[in-house]
């Protein structure tokens, strides 16, 4: 009686675990899950630096490139509309996994108020693993409503949603990630360019007020840094369309980092000095395509070299793998992009 007792009692223990790790199978957004699961296949402790943001990273920041250009090893950890509310979770994600040189936190993110619930909230968290941090996400930033559906990981009914098999063995332990995604570390290339105008606008000394949920978790990240004295962190905004009110904004938050030892680079002051070309190097308003993305990844490298005195690795032995994969990264990125074309008209323009 007993035995018999103890194995239903292990079958359905069996049974609810399995139904509870696919229940748990995070939903795939259309505009993005693949930086979140490629992140959880890195080896632990196998970056120098992880850029952490939005959309305004993974088209603007190419690690392979940062590599070439002074050793470097580094990850893009993004989403699409990444919020500075996702952006510190992300970053305690991060640190759970490895102890970086820098973190590097883009903030477009930064600049606008901070929506209870954002349009992009369920894949900002459904990709992450369970953990104590996604609970805490879970609590600080999902309705009422929702979070027991969150927290079990249930299926939300959505068009824009879907479970794919590559998922179910994600859960299970027997993680698919797409190979070029990860050599591409993060990165999207963008072969398109539209012509721009040239948004020139002006450094000032007006401090504009950072939306209040916004300085929140910038008051938190800070502190997240205080609390890891071994990793440097890195505030920096990608050339992008902003207007005088975010600059205002940005010395804001500039000057709260430069009192707590924090450094910030603004691209948008930098067009001349990297070469940025309105014509050419933007495949919208908002986003550098990948020749605009080649002349910040070539600037930030030699920033985090000069900054932060990072190892070149190139030579040695141990990362010959890097230079392998990240010139292959690389020319498949100039293959790809021999023909630009144009959003417009379809011209054709040569990388």
């Amino acid at each position: 009686m007993i035995k018999k007792l103890i194995f239903k009692t292990t079958v359905f223990i069996i049974i609810f675990l399995f139904l509870f790790i696919i229940a748990s199978i995070p939903l795939k957004h259309k505009t993005g899950g693949y930086s979140l699961d490629n992140f959880y296949a890195l080896e632990k402790n196998s970056r120098d630096v992880f850029f952490v943001g939005s959309s305004h990273v993974h088209y603007t920041i190419i690690p392979a490139l940062i590599w070439q250009e002074s050793g470097i090893t580094s990850y893009d950890l993004t989403a699409s509309g990444l919020q500075l509310w996702a952006a510190y979770y992300y970053i305690k994600e991060v640190l759970r996994y490895h102890k970086p040189k820098v973190i590097a936190v883009e903030l477009y993110g930064a600049i606008y108020e901070i929506s209870h619930y954002d349009t992009y909230l369920l894949s900002h968290i459904s990709a992450m693993r369970f953990s104590k941090n996604k609970i805490e996400v879970i609590k600080d930033r999902v309705p009422k409503h929702l979070k027991i559906d969150y927290i079990l990981g249930l299926p939300i009914i959505s068009k824009r949603y879907k479970i794919e098999l590559e998922y179910i063995r994600f859960a299970l332990g027997l993680q698919t990630v797409e190979t070029e995604r990860l050599h591409f570390n993060g990165y999207r290339p963008i072969y398109v360019y539209r012509k721009q105008e040239r948004s020139d606008i002006l450094k000032s000394n007006v401090y504009g007020e950072i939306p209040e949920k916004t300085l929140l978790y910038l008051m938190k990240i800070i502190e997240l840094s205080k609390e890891n004295k071994d990793v440097k962190f890195l505030f920096f905004v990608s050339p992008m369309g902003v207007s005088q009110e975010n600059i205002n904004i940005l010395n804001s938050i500039e000057k709260i980092a430069k009192e707590n030892d924090i450094e910030c680079i603004n691209y948008n002051f930098l067009y001349d000095e990297i070469g940025i070309d309105f014509d050419s190097d933007f495949w919208n308003r908002g986003h550098t395509n990948t020749k605009g993305a080649m002349k910040v990844s070539m600037d930030l490298a030699k920033r985090l070299s000069k900054l932060y005195a990072l190892k070149d690795n190139r030579k040695n032995p141990d990362y010959e793998f890097w230079n392998v994969r990240s010139k292959e990264a690389m020319q498949k990125i100039k293959d790809d992009g021999a023909v630009f074309i144009e959003g417009k008209n379809r011209k054709t323009k040569n990388l």
